[in-house]
């Protein structure tokens, strides 16, 4: 393992957002960065604490908890990726943030295993701002009544902001506006954080008001 390589990527990711949270009008600090850390294995991600990196990112619940069984402790662990209704308790209990709320179904399964534990959630609610129809998400239509039911029936949930996957696209300024578009979304709602941009696009993403950015190849190139 290549610790310095390591190092030197989590600089430049470092450096990119600190010029974009700049033309924002905000500081670098502002952004959160998740390392996201579906390929990697738990004696890279020991390395990682030592880097100074606290966000954890997995698309997998059952292969997040394998691996924050065999890491050290003191990360904040996201689930990012699409969860099925039977793996809700696995994220109850392993996870501390889920960026990936795509329906009332999911909501309500994750808080029953929730209330046991007496355990509460921050909760990122996921928009299809593209319209793919390959995506999935909440439509950005649905999002007020959503917002409104997860509030008034699940207590251990805790919306903080919205999420989407923007198209892949070789140029990011021809995404823009997913981000763009997502941030007026989230004025509307009265929520303040957004998890938006990845490896490719998220300089555009801190542009248009990304609070966490969801970041896995480039941290981990030549490694």
């Amino acid at each position: 393992m290549d610790i310095e390589r390591l190092r030197s990527n989590y600089a430049k990711i470092l450096e990119k957002i600190n010029k974009s949270a700049i033309k924002s009008g905000r500081k670098s600090s502002d952004v959160e960065v998740i390392v996201v850390t579906k390929k990697v294995c738990a004696e890279i991600i020991n390395v990682l604490n030592e880097l100074g990196i606290k966000h954890l990112g997995e698309n997998r619940p059952l292969d997040g908890a394998e691996k924050k069984a065999c890491v050290k402790t003191g990360f904040v662990w996201h689930i990012i990726g699409h969860v099925q209704t039977n793996k809700a308790k696995a994220v109850a209990h392993n996870f501390d943030v889920i960026h990936s709320i795509d329906s009332m179904k999911l909501a309500g399964e994750l808080n029953k295993h929730l209330v046991p534990i007496d355990k509460k959630m921050d909760a990122y609610l996921e928009i299809n701002i593209s319209g793919e129809e390959s995506k999935l998400g909440i439509k950005p239509e649905q999002l007020k009544n959503i917002l409104f039911e997860i509030r008034s029936q699940f207590k251990n949930l805790n919306p903080i902001g919205l999420m989407t996957m923007a198209p892949i696209s070789e140029d990011p300024e021809l995404i823009r506006y997913v981000f763009k578009n997502l941030k007026k979304l989230a004025d509307e709602v009265l929520l303040k954080s957004l998890s938006m941009g990845m490896s490719q696009d998220f300089a555009v993403a801190i542009e248009e008001g990304a609070t966490a950015v969801r970041i896995g190849t480039a941290m981990f190139e030549g490694v």
